[in-house]
């Protein structure tokens, strides 16, 4: 798979001390002994000369369901706490599946997080920190919709970083909130697949196996199926939820 675009980010400033500079976009296509394919469009960082002044970053991690968007998102929190970052990890509330304490994966990994029950709490939840996070976690992100960008702007203004993981496509097969508006902002976009559970191309969908209208919808194994594009049979619309 592909990029789907490009960017130019180049700019050139004055080459004083403290000057940013920037470069262009990478691409890395990568594979994991999980039979995860991850396609990372990332964008270089800004490269601060001769200062400390530490430059917040957005990471996007999106794909289907059962791909591992979860597990990526632990091995980053886990890795930055390693380095001594105070991270601050946030879950939607309504997420109950596996608990309402902590992000975990379909196999069991768990990591402590706190639940914001809609998007007006996740500034509330860092102002509630005992000194400001340097990076903040959010998994399920698609369960706060178009109502999380706000907040994740003033972070960003802040110079706090932001990590945020969920599907990017819901089960009617369309882009989900927020990813429209955080993708052309984020430094970092990783597409994580997994597995096509029909014919085992790499998994670019999340398939409703049981009818609803919701465009969220909290589920597992028996209520969803990854699938690659081919493979994937959208959800039907109600009629008075068509476009009139």
């Amino acid at each position: 798979m592909r990029a789907s675009h490009t960017s130019s980010l180049a700019r050139d400033d004055a080459t004083r001390d403290g000057a940013l500079e920037f470069r262009r976009p990478r691409i890395q296509k990568t594979s994991n002994s999980a039979n995860l394919e991850t396609e990372n469009l990332e964008y270089s960082k800004p490269r601060v000369l001769n200062t400390s002044i530490a430059m917040p970053v957005l990471t996007v991690l999106c794909g289907p369901m059962f791909a591992g968007k979860t597990t990526e998102l632990q091995r980053r929190v886990l890795a930055a706490r390693a380095l001594g970052q105070h991270v601050l990890v946030v879950k939607p509330a309504r997420d109950t599946r596996y608990a309402s304490d902590a992000i975990v994966t379909h196999t069991g990994e768990r990591v402590a997080a706190k639940s914001a029950r809609d998007a007006t709490d996740l500034l509330r939840l860092v102002d509630g920190e005992p000194a400001t996070p340097s990076l903040v976690a959010i998994d399920e992100i698609h369960f706060f919709a178009s109502e999380v960008v706000a907040p994740i702007n003033t972070l960003l203004d802040r110079g706090v970083s932001v990590i945020v993981a969920g599907c990017d496509l819901d089960h009617f097969g369309e882009l989900f909130a927020p990813f429209d508006a955080l993708i052309p902002r984020a430094h970092e976009v990783v597409h994580i697949r997994g597995t096509c559970a029909r014919c085992s191309a790499p998994s670019t969908h999340s398939e409703r196996l049981i009818a609803a209208t919701e465009r969220i919808v909290v589920g597992g194994a028996g209520e969803f199926l990854a699938t690659c594009a081919d493979c994937f049979r959208p959800s039907q619309r109600s009629p008075r939820d068509m476009p009139r």
